[in-house]
């Protein structure tokens, strides 16, 4: 006989393994030390589901997928919800994560995995009296929750619409220099791109911009995937850059007007890389998510709830 529960097996599992004795945890085939720092949020979840839910969507496409979701629970359960900013940070995601309807679809999985990101940044702005900032799809889960937890939401609209007017203007620019300067002398055109580094640097720009713009639209984010689309629009740092050298070449010398805007660049550049709080955003005053008076005078608790007054045991 063994004491206790030793050499008593309570349950098998094939999602993990713990190598006691050479200190590796082991999941679904590999060490942690292989996973972490190495594998996306996206990644790990597709690998941990696979095989436990059969219509889950590819690797390549989970991004976007989970994108969609966080885009869904914001419309229908952070804008629409009526949970207590009273209170503390996790029962208000325990309230919200109560009113996604229960399933076993990969729907409701994608809800689930999205939820954490959309909930959690929501709460934490909802109790500093912030307004919750709505999810981006085309961001991957762990760069959209930083980007609703800090808030920096409003230049992200006009992101696309930037971008193609850079490319708008190096059109332009790139139209004088072939119309007005060559004179659509092509061989010379081609000579001066082999010949001159500047000319060789900024064409270089202009080809991955072109390459950017012609992939900027929602359909060719769902075509690409949202891992390989947002690896090819890691491609604007690079033109950023090189547009910068052109433009410091192109002045010979030292002079100010390409530094200034060399540290525009790199300063853009670099709060893209690592964003940074952009100052607050007052919270939508209204009954939406607060407690009526007449609870609050009373100290009783409220169910979270539906703003036409369901609950969700009623929904589920």
């Amino acid at each position: 006989m063994s004491d206790g529960l030793e050499d008593v097996v309570a349950a098998h599992t094939v999602l993990s393994e713990v190598d006691g004795a050479a200190g590796r945890l082991v999941m679904r085939g590999h060490s942690l030390d292989e996973l972490a720092g190495h594998t996306s949020f996206e990644e790990m979840a597709a690998l941990m589901l696979d095989g436990f839910v059969p219509d889950l969507p590819a690797t390549k496409d989970l991004p976007t997928a989970l994108g969609v979701a966080r885009q869904e629970l914001y419309e229908t359960v952070v804008r629409k919800a009526v949970v207590p900013v009273t209170l503390g940070p996790v029962e208000m995601i325990r309230a919200m994560t109560a009113l996604i309807p229960d399933g076993e679809d990969a729907g409701t999985m994608l809800r689930l995995l999205a939820a954490p990101a959309v909930f959690t940044a929501a709460s934490l702005r909802l109790r500093q009296g912030l307004a919750p900032v709505a999810p981006d799809p085309s961001l991957s889960q762990a760069a959209d929750t930083l980007r609703m937890l800090t808030g920096v939401a409003g230049l992200a609209r006009f992101r696309r619409m930037l971008g193609l007017f850079a490319f708008f203007y190096a059109c332009v620019h790139l139209s004088t220099y072939i119309g007005l300067d060559q004179f659509f002398d092509w061989p010379a055109i081609w000579k001066d791109i082999v010949k001159r580094p500047y000319i060789t640097v900024g064409m270089g720009a202009f080809l991955i911009l072109t390459a950017l713009a012609a992939t900027s639209t929602d359909g060719m984010v769902k075509r690409m995937g949202g891992k390989n689309w947002r690896a090819l629009h890691k491609g604007v740092f690079i033109a950023g850059l090189a547009g910068c050298l052109h433009f410091i070449m192109l002045v010979k010398g030292w002079q100010t007007a390409p530094l200034i805007y060399a540290l525009i660049c790199i300063g853009l550049l670099a709060f893209r890389r690592w964003p940074i709080r952009l100052g607050r955003q007052k919270a939508r005053t209204g009954p939406v998510r607060t407690r009526p008076a007449a609870a609050r005078r009373s100290g009783e608790a409220q169910e979270p709830h539906f703003r036409d007054g369901s609950s969700p045991a009623r929904r589920s």
